[in-house]
């Protein structure tokens, strides 16, 4: 197996494997490969992509963001992912960055790769549809510290302090405000 940089060659084959197991449209994929081309990395079995790994800056300069990681089925379970994400870390050093963050798919397994390579939780993301979210949302949540909300169109975005993994507050959180989804925020700090 090899970790390189993705070329132009692979790109179509990369966006394949993010349609396939991630969420990028093309036009957004593009924009990120157009300007952060070393934060697209990809595991290759001889020649053929089976796997990618890719991000870009953040507004914040000393972060980069994660924005997605993924193996095709075939390769699942075999250590590709973590050597995807060190490579990734390797690219990010270069660019002087100190820290790396993602929000992490809410399944526990998802959670538990990115606890293995050492990621740790930082907040809570609850995206909660505007019909759904409760009025007294505020008291529903003593005990999780309080950082900020976004409004979208139709739906608000909570975010709290988020000290340790705790799966069981996690979904505690996800029921109390009747959000559709809570993730964890993780960040990891290079050395």
């Amino acid at each position: 197996m090899e970790y390189r940089v993705i070329t132009e060659k692979y790109f179509e084959e990369a966006f394949l494997i993010n349609k396939e197991y991630l969420s990028a449209s093309k036009e957004a994929f593009r924009k990120w490969y157009t300007e952060y081309p070393n934060l697209f990395v990809g595991a290759f079995d001889d020649e053929k992509l089976i796997g990618i790994c890719y991000g870009f800056d953040s507004k914040d300069k000393d972060y980069v963001l994660l924005e997605g990681i993924a193996t095709i089925f075939d390769y699942w379970r075999k250590g590709i992912g973590s050597d995807l994400l060190k490579k990734f870390e390797q690219q990010v050093k270069k660019r002087e960055k100190k820290f790396i963050t993602l929000g992490c798919a809410s399944d526990e397994k998802t959670e538990k790769f990115y606890l293995k390579n050492d990621y740790k939780p930082t907040m809570y993301l609850a995206r909660i549809k505007k019909k759904d979210l409760p009025a007294s949302y505020e008291s529903l949540t003593k005990g999780y510290d309080f950082i900020e909300k976004k409004d979208e169109d139709d739906s608000v975005k909570l975010y709290f302090k988020a000290e340790q993994y705790d799966i069981a507050k996690r979904i505690k959180l996800q029921k109390q405000l009747n959000a559709y989804e809570v993730i964890y925020i993780m960040e990891k700090a290079l050395h």
